[in-house]
């Protein structure tokens, strides 16, 4: 449980409805009545009024066959609500950096969610002071084994779900530099990890080159990915100036 702040007034009642809620997690998805008190160090009548009102309202279910409580469905309303929140003010504070990154590398920057393994595009910024740029074309999927934001993705995910991911995924040969096998892509995804960024070069068009980083939320959790594109002869010789950036 998180240390209040002594000088800040806690409604007690609505502090308790949130640690009973706080209560559940992957591994304690069900849990009863005398469970719940025994964590919070509370008597089962407090408990279960505030259970109660938590059913009422509909933020907790009951099990019908073993008594026990759990996390009601309604919550994945707000669930949903928090994360298209969470995607407005990425983009609200990526742009500042897009603009910034795309001025002083002369290259293309773009901004993409990551949800659920696929990644979403949110905004790209061309620069303004080149004759020719280089853009990507939006509203396709990206694909994971041959660019630098997808990489990151490969990167992120558990070690089960990737094997799983390589195994039922047939790869486009875009280039000869496109990684398609199975382990070339388990060795770039480790790689990728432990260096913290991802490079794309020539593996899904000759001559482009891409260095991608990748945004967390306040929970390590990957959320997004911000990435520089241009040409390889000019992007490639600036990518530990771009990584420090």
């Amino acid at each position: 449980m998180k240390e209040k702040d002594s000088k800040t007034r806690v409604i007690q009642s609505v502090q308790r409805a949130l640690d009973i809620i706080e209560c559940f997690d992957e591994l304690n998805r069900e849990l009863s009545l005398n469970e719940i008190s025994e964590k919070l160090g509370l008597n089962k009548s407090t408990v279960h009024g505030i259970i109660k009102t938590l059913c009422i309202n509909e933020y907790l279910d009951q099990n019908i066959n073993n008594g026990k409580y759990l996390l009601s469905p309604k919550l994945l309303g707000k669930y949903q609500l928090v994360a298209d929140s969470l995607t407005i003010r990425l983009k609200e504070i990526g742009s500042k950096y897009l603009k910034e990154l795309s001025i002083k590398y002369k290259a293309s920057s773009r901004l993409f969610s990551c949800k659920n393994n696929n990644l979403i595009f949110l905004e790209m910024i061309k620069p303004r002071d080149s004759y020719y740029t280089v853009s990507s074309v939006t509203g396709y999927p990206i694909p994971l084994n041959a660019t630098a934001s997808g990489k990151i993705v490969l990167a992120h995910m558990e070690k089960e779900e990737l094997e799983y991911y390589l195994n039922r995924e047939s790869f486009v040969k875009y280039t000869a530099k496109t990684l398609v096998e199975k382990e070339d892509l388990l060795m770039e995804a480790k790689k990728v990890y432990e260096n913290g960024y991802s490079i794309e070069n020539e593996e899904i068009e000759y001559g482009i080159y891409s260095v991608a980083c990748p945004i967390y939320d306040h929970t390590k959790k990957l959320i997004g990915t911000i990435s520089l594109t241009g040409y390889v002869g000019i992007l490639k010789d600036q990518t530990d100036e771009i990584i420090a950036d």
